[in-house]
């Protein structure tokens, strides 16, 4: 394998963990009391410039869970 097929592999490669909780706010309106938190774990381990790319996915955020699914599209079209 030459050195640019390596470094495309690499960058193929890449992979972020991260958790995803369901939790109840008591606070809201019933229909959005439900809300999913998203937490990116082990960000320290990856190179600045793979943390740019993830863009919105860098940081935690919670949402209703009734946007699971534009969720999931997101994260797609992110990458």
């Amino acid at each position: 394998m030459t050195d640019n097929e390596t470094e495309a592999w690499e960058q193929v490669e890449k992979t972020i963990t991260f958790s995803l909780r369901v939790c109840t706010d008591l606070s809201e309106e019933p229909e959005l009391a439900r809300r999913v938190k998203y937490t990116p774990l082990e960000l320290d381990e990856l190179n600045d410039e793979f943390k740019e790319r993830l863009g919105f996915l860098a940081n935690g955020f919670s949402f209703p869970q009734n946007q699971a699914a534009l969720f999931w599209v997101a994260c797609r079209a992110t990458w």
